[in-house]
């Protein structure tokens, strides 16, 4: 284990001692007096909550690049780097062979995303949420997935959907945890959309590189409420808007992105203003659910790992094997930090 690595266990060590603690001492007076354990309880998850928050500045300050690449050099010194940040990236011309020779056709709103194949056929797997899960898995053994993390599309009504996502669905995700941390999580897909930017030609000593036009596809996800008017059993149940059921609050952007940038596709995950979700919970069970889950590294803020760092391994999973349906030997996209 690496020092930095040694710092951050310990840290995050001291910082789940006072929680333990808490609810430890906590716990024997539930019976008596449960409000004031309940409010004990929820200020130590704020006090770790806002320790979390600023005491990991300085550990997220690198950006990994690739040696002479102007374009890594340009990510490094303008886009500030999160942990949440992952992706990989693999070269047109190692496109697989069923791609080129039957490649996929967008509807018509993304056309101009069908061309080159590699691009096409990225696009479409991610706007396959139904397939999500199996590309988050840490292994796999048959038909038998490890560590997978399950999506499920739903339309604006809260309906099952075998279709594209679009703007306006739902996604009800289930992550491979045990209690007390299992359980569902929300998110709305707020935006679907064609993307197009420039990254400016560079000039380092001797070094020139020429701009780049990029386009992609990019959908962007935010936590919220179950939509169902109908439960897993057929039972109908209130939708209550007002509650974030997802361990992130509602202020959380993710953004999935699929880009052409030169002569490589790069599929990445984005996260912003990533923060636990303590205020805008049904009941104080899922309050504790989500700090749990925050302590195992999914759902600190985008500056800490916690201590299994799930996240960061699901959408590592997520981004690879994406680009390995696509093309060959996939690499680590420059830039990103994984």
């Amino acid at each position: 284990m690496g020092t930095t690595s040694l710092k951050r266990l310990l840290t995050s060590c001291i910082l789940i001692l006072p929680f333990v603690m808490t609810v430890d001492a906590g716990a024997g007076s539930i019976g008596s007096s449960w409000d004031d354990f309940y409010q004990g309880f929820t200020n130590k998850v704020r006090q770790i909550r806002d320790v979390v928050r600023n005491g990991f500045a300085e550990a997220v300050a690198t950006v990994e690049c690739k040696a002479f690449d102007l374009h890594c050099q340009y990510i490094q010194d303008h886009v500030p780097p999160m942990k949440s940040d992952t992706g990989f990236e693999c070269a047109l011309a190692k496109t697989k062979k069923e791609i080129l020779a039957s490649p996929p056709k967008l509807p018509e709103r993304l056309k101009e995303l069908n061309d080159p194949p590699a691009l096409a056929a990225a696009a479409a797997k991610l706007l396959d949420v139904n397939q999500w899960g199996e590309k988050t898995a840490m292994a796999n053994m048959g038909n038998l997935s490890i560590g997978k993390t399950d999506f499920k599309l739903y339309d604006a009504n809260g309906r099952i959907a075998n279709r594209p996502a679009q703007e306006g669905d739902f996604v009800k995700i289930t992550l491979p945890v045990p209690p007390p941390m299992s359980g569902v999580s929300w998110v709305r897909i707020s935006h679907v959309s064609v993307t197009h930017r420039k990254i400016p030609g560079l000039t380092l000593g001797t070094l020139k590189a020429p701009s780049l036009p990029v386009k992609g596809l990019s959908i962007e996800v935010n936590p919220t409420y179950d939509p169902r008017p109908v439960d897993d059993d057929g039972k109908p149940r209130k939708v209550t808007p007002r509650f974030t059921d997802h361990f992130f609050d509602s202020k959380t952007s993710n953004f999935f992105n699929v880009e052409q940038i030169g002569d490589r596709v790069v599929t990445s995950v984005h996260g912003r203003n990533e923060n636990t979700n303590l205020d805008e919970c049904a009941d104080p069970g899922i309050q504790r659910r989500n700090v749990l889950i925050a302590i195992a590294g999914i759902g600190y803020n985008a500056k800490q790992e916690g201590l299994i760092g799930m996240q960061k391994m699901t959408w590592r999973n997520f981004t690879k094997n994406l680009s390995k349906s696509v093309c060959e030997n996939p690499e680590k996209a420059a830039g990103y930090k994984i």
